[in-house]
């Protein structure tokens, strides 16, 4: 199905909160008597001066709004935005439903399929601060669901911003793609292809190319704006500048990695940067002749498919240790209720991709522990040499264990006798191929006489 998303933007939203709406919906809440009270007590009596060319303005009271650089500001402000949401999602035409187990295997989907033991969780807005997407299947129902959002923040005293809110659509596979029409108070809101939520790039077409491109071209200024001060500064050591560059480069070009799901021609193109990267950090030039491995062995520095990986296995730890109730949680480990996927597409990839490379560090670390069975082809793969997956990643410890597989199947008489006879059966080929393409020069030399 297609995912219709409302990307909205309130206008100085911190600022214009109603504070008599704020005082009447904490009551409301049952907060403690004494809360409100020293909440009402902290914003009462406050004054403000404009300052121009050194000028100070008379005084004038502050009436609305949360105290900026307050720590219970933040808090208070999604109270209140709570609030208008829950007003604003009664009565939703459309509702996405996600599908979810908390119990057994999260990564066997059959499990899914029980009506009794499976949990739906509804979802109908992302929402982070006073930044708020709004969802839905169909273009109707998101209709209604903007204008019920606009209608709350005017009853809340919050304004939107027409200009900066945008529509994405998000069309399913096999279709063809055309432009929602979404209008508040009878103005049209723009529609993109592709909208930046959280520092991230949200396409249409559901890919990350865009997301990668934004990332690369930040990554991209960020280190050119470091290459007098900090690379070609011979003054600092080398030690110093790799410091640099993973607190400052690689952050910002890896952001969000987390959640992509790449191709092999995506992550070729992160490789290419990293490396060029630490080449030029290192000064190297092109006619020095100096491999990657080389390059990344005298940086010190792990490859981005390592660093991916670690990254990608630290974030879903994290959501696996949340509680079941989490809507994070419900959305890696279900499925959307309604919808269904063409015949032969892949399901999770980057889940499966996630566990088997959680399998493949669990056995290698009781292999290499000593933990498994004495007669186990892990056990001794794990005697035959010592790696240090904190060291090299898991990337570098399944190069490990492919190296060592293969070298274990050379062993194999078995092995080595069907090899020779492949090699013997292409270098016939290779004879016969010849012998055909010198008597195909003799007959045209033949013919030519």
């Amino acid at each position: 199905m297609g995912l219709y998303v409302a990307f909205i933007d309130l206008t100085k939203a911190f600022d214009t909160v109603s504070r008599d709406g704020l005082w009447k919906i904490l009551s409301r809440l049952e907060c403690p008597p004494k809360f409100p009270e020293m909440i009402r007590q902290l914003h009462e009596g406050q004054m403000g001066q404009v300052k121009q060319n050194g000028t100070l303005s008379d005084s004038f009271p502050i009436s609305n709004g949360v105290e900026q650089g307050c720590v219970p500001a933040p808090s208070l402000f999604s109270i209140f935005f709570s609030m208008m949401l829950q007003e604003a999602k009664e009565e939703v035409l459309d509702e996405i439903y996600i599908c979810f187990r908390p119990d057994g295997s999260p990564f066997n989907l059959r499990r899914l399929l029980a009506h009794t033991k499976t949990v739906e969780q509804l979802i109908t807005e992302l929402l982070f601060a006073d930044d708020c997407a709004l969802l839905a299947h169909i273009e109707t129902a998101l209709k209604h669901l903007v204008n019920r959002f606009s209608d709350a923040s005017k009853a809340f005293g919050l304004t939107i911003s027409l200009k900066k809110t945008e529509v994405l659509y998000q069309p399913p596979p096999m279709e063809n793609y055309s432009p929602p029409h979404i209008t508040i108070d009878g103005a049209t809101l723009n529609p993109v292809e592709h909208f930046t939520y959280l520092g991230s790039v949200i396409s249409n077409d559901v890919s990350t190319d865009k997301d990668l491109d934004n990332r690369l071209s930040k990554a991209s200024s960020s280190s050119g704006r470091l290459s007098k001060r900090v690379w070609k500064n011979y003054s600092l050591r080398l030690i110093t500048k790799i410091k640099v560059y993973r607190a400052v480069v690689t952050p910002t070009f890896l952001y969000g990695a987390e959640t992509w799901t790449l191709y092999r021609r995506q992550v070729r193109l992160l490789e290419r940067f990293h490396e060029r990267s630490l080449r030029s950090i290192l000064n190297i030039k092109w006619p020095d002749y100096v491999s990657s491995e080389d390059a990344l062995e005298k940086a010190q520095l792990p490859s981005i498919g390592s660093i991916l990986l670690k990254q990608q296995l630290r974030w879903a730890g994290h959501f696996t240790r949340m509680e079941d109730s989490r809507m994070p949680k419900a959305v890696l480990f279900g499925e959307l209720k309604a919808g269904k996927r063409n015949r032969g597409a892949p399901r999770k990839e980057a889940l499966f991709r996630l566990f088997n490379y959680a399998n493949f560090l669990f056995i290698f670390r009781k292999a290499a522990a000593g933990e498994l069975l004495e007669d186990s082809g892990f056990s001794a793969l794990a005697r035959l040499a010592e790696v240090d997956v904190d060291e090299v990643g898991v990337g570098g410890a399944a190069k490990f264990f492919e190296a060592k597989v293969k070298e274990q199947a050379s062993s194999n008489k078995f092995e080595a006798e069907i090899r020779q006879e492949q090699e013997e059966r292409k270098k016939a080929a290779e004879e016969a191929k010849a012998r055909k393409q010198g008597f195909k020069g003799k007959q045209a030399a033949f013919g030519a006489h």
